[in-house]
């Protein structure tokens, strides 16, 4: 599973990308999310990876690997410290949902390896709540992914 976040100030909005893939590369699931709300780079990263984990819990797909180019949030739930704050609250949320899956890998990826997540979570920013796509590609939108992906 592979997870972004993008925020637009303006509209006081988040957009989440996350796309799942199956050991072969098969796209296994796509979820393209709004949220309504300001927040800061690593509670937007972190928040979207709360939402992500949640969705693939709910249509039910195992996960063995969760990257993202989110750093700080990487090194949060690898190094496990948490204090008080939202973004520590809602590191709790990503450890509690942690349970579901089984033996999921948490890696730090560079944006280049995150690009459809990062085109995903902006096209997100467009839609009124969620797009979901199963076990397809969503080809309508597949030029939008790309193009924004390339436009970082």
């Amino acid at each position: 599973m592979n997870v972004d976040a993008a925020i637009n100030a303006q509209s006081c909005s988040m957009g989440v990308g996350t796309i799942i893939c199956n050991a072969k590369g098969e796209v296994m699931a796509i979820l393209a999310k709004k949220v309504i709300g300001t927040l800061s780079a690593e509670t937007a990263e972190t928040k979207a990876l709360a939402i992500s984990l949640l969705w693939a819990r709910d249509i039910g797909l195992n996960l063995q690997f969760l990257e993202s180019d989110a750093l700080t949030v990487v090194q949060a739930l690898k190094n496990g410290s948490i204090c008080y704050s939202e973004f520590d609250d809602l590191l709790l949320d990503v450890f509690s949902l942690f349970s579901f899956f089984l033996s999921v890998t948490v890696k730090h990826v560079f944006r280049e390896a995150n690009k459809v997540a990062h085109g995903l979570a902006r096209f997100a920013l467009g839609v009124e709540d969620e797009l979901i796509w199963l076990e397809e590609s969503p080809l309508p939108i597949e030029s939008v992914i790309v193009k924004n992906s390339t436009n970082l």
